[in-house]
């Protein structure tokens, strides 16, 4: 049986179309195989070229790579659909309707937003004490088993990353830290920062949300953390330790100067000293731009080194901390930081 093409000038296109013996009459299109196939600058080239002797395919075959390419392009548009019918695609009854709506990157966003907000926890301190000097770094090594097992079950997990491309990795990484733009927004819209960091962030949020720095009418009458001055205004002090290079006491000068401009504040800061040679390089942030400008603010212990896993060092900042008290006329620092860190590069395992 043959079917001939609506005539035409070409030659070419006055070829009839042949049909394999089998193929469904309701699945005959009136258009050549080459066009249902969406190559329609082809077939309207081949005029000038010789006929080909290779068979059209059948035409089942066509309307299964019709279906293949109209379900391929509605889920990239986003939607999921049922199967097409074949031999009534035209009709009604059978009209495509979406099983199932979904933006998959939407969907992710919602959900690392909502790990944003509200993530406060009160710990009781009520019954900790803090340990006496003689008594600091005198404990024997100790392990919990049970978290070892979860140790070496996260390790191996972390594993499996090291046979991943570093760029889709980096990818992911940057998607899922859904507060990767908020230093950027501060620079772009709080005009001049000093060392604005994820570390300056942290802090400023970290002052906000918890009031650590309130105004002084809401501070309890005879506060021992708030001293006054001559002129009347509150004296406040704050320390600083593990510090370099610096953004937590930063982001405390941006807050005070911007939201207690009244306020009359000194700090004291604390890090590894990075002049000091004993130290490792390593361990030090090579950072010192802060810590030069503001050197006479800045302790590092009885030895020099900065390091507070020295009893006497901690002693000596003890000091320096009350002796700074006395001046302003309070009963001791209205706030303590500290933002150290052991470095695990040269072993991952051992990261937390």
């Amino acid at each position: 049986m043959e079917r001939k093409i609506p005539s035409t000038s070409s030659p070419a296109r006055d070829a009839p179309l042949k049909v394999v013996p089998g193929a469904p009459e309701t699945s005959k299109p009136d258009i050549p195989w080459l066009l249902e196939t969406g190559s329609k600058r082809k077939l309207e080239g081949s005029a000038s070229r010789p006929q080909q002797t290779q068979q059209p395919p059948a035409f089942s075959t066509v309307s299964a790579h019709a279906e293949h390419r109209t379900t391929k392009r509605r889920k990239h548009e986003g939607v999921r659909y049922g199967p097409v019918p074949r031999s009534s695609a035209t009709d009604l009854r059978h009209a495509l309707a979406p099983r199932q709506s979904f933006n998959h990157q939407q969907i992710e966003q919602a959900k690392a937003e909502s790990q944003l907000h509200g993530r406060k926890f009160q710990l009781n301190t009520s019954s900790c004490m803090v340990p006496s000097l003689d008594q600091l770094f005198a404990s024997e090594a100790w392990s919990l088993p049970e978290m070892m097992v979860e140790k070496d079950k996260l390790n191996a997990t972390k594993d499996l990353l090291d046979c991943k491309d570093i760029k889709p990795w980096g990818a992911h990484t940057s998607f899922t830290n859904r507060a990767g733009n908020v230093v950027r927004h501060i620079r772009q819209t709080q005009g001049e920062v000093e060392l604005c960091t994820t570390a300056w962030a942290k802090m400023y949020e970290s002052i906000v949300t918890f009031d650590l720095l309130p105004e002084s009418g809401t501070l309890l009458s005879g506060s021992a953390a708030v001293g006054r001055m001559e002129g009347g205004g509150p004296a406040v002090g704050t320390v600083h330790l593990c510090e370099a290079p610096g953004a937590f006491i930063s982001a405390t000068n941006h807050f005070i100067r911007s939201q207690r401009p009244e306020w009359h504040w000194e700090w004291i800061g604390n890090s590894l000293h990075p002049y000091y040679e004993g130290n490792d390089p390593a361990a030090m942030i090579d950072d010192d731009a802060l810590i030069q400008a503001t050197l006479q603010h800045w302790h590092w212990g009885h030895d020099g080194s900065g390091d507070i896993r020295r009893p006497e060092n901690v002693a000596a900042i003890c000091a320096s901390a009350g002796a700074m008290a006395k001046d302003l006329g309070t009963g001791g620092a209205m706030l303590v930081t500290a933002d150290g860190s052991i470095d695990c590069q040269e072993n991952p395992n051992e990261q937390v």
